[in-house]
């Protein structure tokens, strides 16, 4: 008896902890200008092929603008830049 009521409480707690509401939110859509708007708009305007997606979370969707890409003319200087870039980030980060 008693195996069986700790069983079932085990069952209920197991089954309570894996039935959450996250499947059940609604995914909000926005636009590049930070709009809310419907999935048939996102839909139709992302198919254009004009903007791309971003993920913000989980239940979030937005349109960013694409960037028009180039060819890296002097690619020495450009990872010097980061490089020295990281390397500040990281002094102010240490200094705190």
């Amino acid at each position: 008896m008693k195996n069986a009521l700790l069983l079932s409480l085990l069952g209920i707690l197991i089954y309570s902890c894996s039935s959450t509401k996250i499947g059940k939110k609604k995914i909000k859509y926005f636009d590049e200008n930070n709009v809310e708007i419907r999935k048939s708009k996102f839909n139709r305007i992302w198919r254009e092929n004009r903007l791309y997606t971003y993920g913000d979370s989980v239940n979030q969707k937005k349109l960013v603008l694409k960037v028009k890409h180039g060819k890296i003319a002097n690619r020495p200087f450009l990872e010097a830049l980061l490089e020295n870039n990281i390397m500040d980030y990281l002094v102010n980060l240490v200094q705190f």
